[in-house]
Parts: structure tokens; sequence; C-alpha cells
């Protein structure tokens, strides 16, 4: 299982103005499921919690992947939290569910470009 640095998770505001964490690395980047769920209000629970279970069930394993991040480097003994991430095809596929439409105009949506684009350039210039 990979593991990420708390200096190594990005945070990037959805167009909500709701964070999203997401990871960069060789495949590119990696998005936190749960915070996904969260930005764009899909599969919460009464509580608010996303149900990352069911959100994630009809994406393809290989889109998705169980990951640490390290949220409180503080914590001696304890500070990596278990994280779905999901690639940027999982993330356009949960936005189209959520909106309940096709995958091709969530992808075209200028406002859901925009944002993928902004973590593209974030991982061009760690890459380079």
């Amino acid at each position: 299982m990979k593991k990420f640095r708390a200096n190594g998770i990005h945070k990037l505001p959805w167009v909500n103005g709701r964070v999203i964490r997401f990871v960069l690395d060789n495949a590119g980047p990696r998005f936190v499921a749960a915070d996904v769920c969260r930005a764009i209000g899909y599969r919460l629970n009464a509580a608010g919690a996303p149900n990352t279970t069911v959100a994630l069930a009809t994406i393809d394993s290989t889109e998705k992947e169980l990951a640490e991040l390290e949220v409180d480097p503080s914590l001696v003994h304890h500070p990596y939290v278990r994280f779905m991430l999901i690639s940027p095809i999982a993330l356009i596929q949960i936005v189209a569910m959520a909106r309940e439409n096709d995958p091709g105009p969530v992808a075209e949506d200028p406002a859901m470009r925009l944002w993928l684009s902004s973590v593209i350039a974030k991982h061009a210039e760690a890459s380079a």
C-alpha cells in the first residue's frame, strides 16, 4: 500500500469552495474519494459523511486504490489514515453519476475542465 507524507498532499478548492485533497505519483494525480463525494454532495449519509464504498462500487478497480495519507505528523504512533484514492477518470465518473448524466458532458463542463487543468498543471510542475 502506498504512503504519502503530509508535504506530498495537495489541496485544491472545488468549484463550490470545498477542498479536495490529492496526491501526485507516477500515475498522475489521485484524489481522495471521500473529499470528492463530500464536495459534490454524493452518497452522503444522514450525518453528512460520504459512503465511499457505495460511491465507488461501479468504478473500475484500475481507477481506484487504497493508500495511507499522513494527516497529522505530530502523532508519533498513528499519523497515517487510510483513504480511497481515485483517478481523474473516476472523478469524472462520480461527478457524472451525481448529476445522473453521461460522463461526456461533465468532462466538457468549463468549470470541471478548469479545475482538472489546474491539478494537471501542478502535476507537470512536480514532474519537471
